[in-house]
């Protein structure tokens, strides 16, 4: 088994490979849950730091991406998944947003 800062890197490195090749179903999704993956395994780590609140903003960023065009196909499963997962420490506009 991995140890768990091997696993946050490797989630993070394939959200960055996953970006920079662009034209996937829903880049965005996938992105944000690998960024999401990485901060959570981070956060079991030890306290937040600028690192982890990049990772969560670029994850909450990319989920509510997601979401908002899920909304816009009237997708509500996608709709309610996505935000669902954005990182506690997602910055506070987009926790409103979500009613957290």
């Amino acid at each position: 088994m991995l140890p768990k800062e091997e696993r946050a890197v490797l989630h993070e490195r394939l959200a960055d490979w996953l970006a920079a090749h662009p034209g996937m179903a829903d880049g965005d999704e996938f992105v944000g849950f690998h960024l999401e993956q990485a901060y959570r395994y981070r956060g079991e780590l030890g306290p937040d730091d600028e690192r982890s609140q990049d990772l969560a903003a670029r994850a909450a960023e990319r989920l509510s991406a997601a979401a908002s065009r899920a909304f816009a196909r009237s997708d509500a499963p996608a709709t309610r998944t996505c935000p669902a997962a954005l990182p506690r420490s997602a910055p506070p506009t987009i926790h409103s947003a979500r009613g957290t």
